[in-house]
């Protein structure tokens, strides 16, 4: 059976998109047990953690998403965090990344504390200080309050493939002031979902791939120390071992030589047969690239041969 074969199913997923400014005194210590937390809940996404507080895209099903805000709830200083959520029919992050960063919002500026923010003015004393002779700068904030509507529209357009009309969704959230992380991950399931559909950050060059690139060679072998490495992993984990053959066959049969893309199974949730994602090359170049030069150096047979035979089980295992 191939990817297109595959029945669709109306799973339907939660992105939560949220950032917190709070002192957190070790930030290495915080994260190890916060990266914990998310691993035990299986959540994927991307959350940077500093002395400054906490930032963070994340997915999951519902219950997960709402045991994760619960715990961040429950964290001291945290019990305010806002949290900006999405409906999605497809979970838009290959893995979990949980890191400390030197800000979690970039800002690059020394000496900034959001605690020394400005003073809130009530009715009177904003007359008053338009009334003054001061200069002022008054910058004009639109604030627009988020619902599923656009999310469940965009959802719709990529299952039945209008992907015009998705693409138009994104152009239509990006014109409201949408996150950007947000209209990012709409434009990386529509570039995974369809083939005409360019990333703008793609944009500016297509790599013309086929199946002689040295991204994209496999050795003989692979197969089969592939499949060990699931037969291991399942074991590890007291996954069903009967499975193995089936991931292993939509693994090599959804290998896209053309493109470099690739659908994996997620051996994470309860059904790895059926929750799936994607990933390519070009995303494993980026996240790992030594591995291009150690290609170039002909120390391994290709980038997805590597991944297959090492980066997937390291995304896993976290």
């Amino acid at each position: 059976m191939t990817l297109l074969e595959l029945p669709k199913l109306q799973i339907m997923y939660e992105v939560i998109l949220y950032y917190h400014f709070h002192e957190i005194i070790s930030p290495e210590e915080f994260c190890k047990v916060h990266k914990v937390k998310c691993k035990e809940l299986g959540l994927k996404g991307r959350i940077y953690i500093s002395n400054e507080g906490l930032n963070g895209t994340a997915s999951g099903n519902s219950q997960q998403i709402e045991a994760y805000k619960q715990y961040v709830w429950a964290q001291p200083g945290f019990d305010k965090t806002e949290f900006k959520q999405e409906s999605y029919d497809q979970i838009p992050f290959a893995k979990l990344i949980c890191k400390v960063r030197k800000e979690i919002v970039s800002l690059h500026i020394d000496g900034v504390d959001p605690k020394n923010g400005g003073k809130h003015l009530n009715p009177h004393e904003w007359r008053a200080v338009l009334e003054s002779d001061e200069d002022h700068v008054i910058i004009d904030i639109l604030h627009l309050p988020m619902d599923n509507s656009l999310a469940k529209q965009f959802s719709h357009f990529l299952s039945s493939g209008d992907y015009r009309s998705a693409n138009q969704i994104v152009k239509q959230a990006r014109t409201l002031n949408y996150p950007a992380g947000l209209i990012s991950s709409w434009e990386n399931l529509l570039a995974t979902t369809n083939p005409g559909f360019v990333h703008p950050l793609d944009a500016v060059v297509i790599p013309q791939s086929n199946v002689d690139s040295p991204c994209q060679q496999l050795a003989p072998d692979l197969r089969g120390v592939f499949k060990n490495k699931i037969t291991e992993y399942c074991r590890k984990k007291d996954l069903d071992s009967n499975l193995v053959d089936e991931i292993v066959k939509i693994v090599f049969d959804n290998f896209d030589y053309d493109t470099g893309k690739i659908v994996l199974p997620d051996l994470t949730s309860n059904d790895p047969t059926i929750n799936l994602f994607h990933y390519s090359v070009k995303e494993y170049s980026i996240d790992n690239p030594d591995v291009p030069e150690a290609v170039e150096r002909g120390v391994c047979v290709s980038v997805i041969d590597h991944f297959l035979r090492y980066g997937y089980i390291e995304i896993l295992e976290g």
